[in-house]
């Protein structure tokens, strides 16, 4: 960056005139860059609520099939035994 003769080192002028549209454009370039940035973060953060949530039913259905529907499939399973084991021993001779 050159200083037009007679301007002082703090006149802001002088630089944003030299820099103009590439500053414009290297400006826009990293306000673009933030927003896409801020945006990529909040995809990651509502990414990782939905699968911190969907964990949680999944535990919960978890538990629900432990609590509710083993004990019944058992009990179902040991009826078929019992009737299977009672139908053998009626056909045996």
């Amino acid at each position: 960056m050159v200083l037009a003769a007679g301007s002082s080192p703090l006149d802001l002028t002088n630089p944003l005139i030299q820099y103009g549209a590439v500053g414009c454009l290297a400006l826009a370039s990293l306000f673009w860059a933030w927003t896409l940035y801020k945006s990529a973060q909040e995809s990651v953060k509502r990414e990782r609520e939905r699968a911190d949530r969907l964990e949680a039913e999944i535990q919960k259905l978890n538990n629900d099939i432990h609590e509710k529907y083993i004990p019944v499939l058992t009990r179902v399973t040991d009826a078929l035994q019992s009737f299977l084991w009672r139908t053998v021993r009626k056909d045996d001779p």
